[in-house]
């Protein structure tokens, strides 16, 4: 009777899994706690401070997702990520940094 375990895939993609899914909660509070930080901070007055923590927010999940993207590509495999990062960084380039958040 064999007992070694078999595997669906390369060790690292199962690591990769396992990284992105305590990554993703992390990433969802960050950019939550970041819009909460800019509406707070606009509607005390603070455009440019409302400003800085919805960029932050963007960069906080444009970071990550383009290291993701990177891997895709490096394994021929591009989706729909590849589409979100060039949104995302467009967001910051044209400095709509809600519509980014």
């Amino acid at each position: 009777m064999n007992h070694h375990r078999t595997r669906t895939g390369p060790p690292h993609r199962l690591a990769a899994v396992i990284a992105s899914s305590r990554v993703e909660p992390v990433l969802l509070a960050v950019t939550a706690a970041a819009l909460t930080a800019g509406g707070i901070a606009w509607l005390a007055g603070g455009t440019g401070l409302a400003d800085l923590f919805r960029a932050l927010g963007t960069l906080s999940a444009v970071v990550p997702a383009a290291g993701w993207v990177v891997a895709a590509l490096r394994q021929g495999r591009a989706g729909v990520d590849l589409i979100a990062v060039l949104a995302l960084g467009g967001t910051l380039a044209v400095h709509e940094y809600l519509a980014g958040a």
